[in-house]
């Protein structure tokens, strides 16, 4: 595992601090951004399972985790739309140098199986597509990387119509209520622009991010689970497993009590 220290005080500055180089050769690279807030400690719990679900089912795969001061707050934006663009800016910087496929997840994620097939098909960037008819379409909850000239030059440009609509509410709007957040609403507008550059692959979030219409279908062949939401909520107020949430959380707490 690799933490990455790095400072970033609104949402268009982009400093990160340098670190060493990761310690051993691995095929791929998992990277994940933790906001460290002062007296909070959720998030910090949610990385720590994650963790622990990287290093029991794929032991050689390098975690890079980037834990960072949350970002200031806005008085013209949500918090939520300043923490997605930091997160996005510092996915957007790892890209630039790394040498590796890459895995970008957010920290409420829970890995419950091998993701090494992941790069089997041909592509540039993979995204994963929600196919349950849903309010949304999509969740960027999972990018994956190819570190080729094209990735590269679609996470420039990515973060680059983000920080427009982030100083834009107008445009953010129009594609917000279409994709949803601050980087997803980003993705949507490059993709149905057809502005992605690069080749695009398409996988299931019912097998590769798992989220709310999908915490009931889980199989086998699930690797990442999204604990968003109530599921989210759920675990770390320790609940009992519970309705659709029971097979989650039982795999998170078996995580967690590893």
């Amino acid at each position: 595992m690799t933490k990455k220290k790095g400072l970033r005080k609104k949402p268009r500055k982009r400093k990160i601090d340098s670190v060493s180089k990761p310690r051993y050769n691995s095929p791929m690279q998992i990277v994940t951004v933790q906001f460290d807030r002062v007296g909070k400690t959720n998030f910090s719990r949610l990385l720590s399972v994650f963790r622990k679900s990287i290093n029991h089912h794929m032991p050689d795969v390098e975690l890079v985790e980037y834990v960072i001061p949350a970002p200031e707050r806005t008085v013209e934006r949500a918090r939520n739309l300043s923490d997605n663009s930091a997160k996005l800016a510092i996915w957007s910087r790892h890209m630039e140098t790394t040498t590796k496929p890459v895995i970008f997840a957010d920290c409420d994620m829970l890995c419950v199986g091998s993701a090494h097939h992941a790069f089997d098909p041909e592509f540039d960037i993979a995204f994963t597509k929600i196919q349950q008819k849903q309010r949304f379409p999509m969740n960027g909850g999972i990018i994956m990387a190819r570190p080729t000239q094209a990735a590269r030059d679609f996470f420039a440009l990515w973060l680059e119509i983000n920080d427009r609509m982030f100083t834009d509410p107008n445009f953010h709007c129009r594609w917000k209520m279409i994709y949803g957040g601050m980087n997803q609403a980003a993705f949507g507008y490059l993709y149905d622009k057809h502005e992605i550059p690069g080749v695009l692959h398409e996988y299931s979030t019912r097998i590769w991010n798992a989220v709310t219409c999908d915490w009931q279908h889980l199989t086998d062949e699930t690797v990442f689970i999204h604990f968003k939401s109530k599921l989210r909520n759920l675990v770390l107020t320790d609940r009992p497993p519970t309705g659709v949430y029971a097979p989650a959380m039982k795999l998170w707490y078996e995580e967690r009590d590893r």
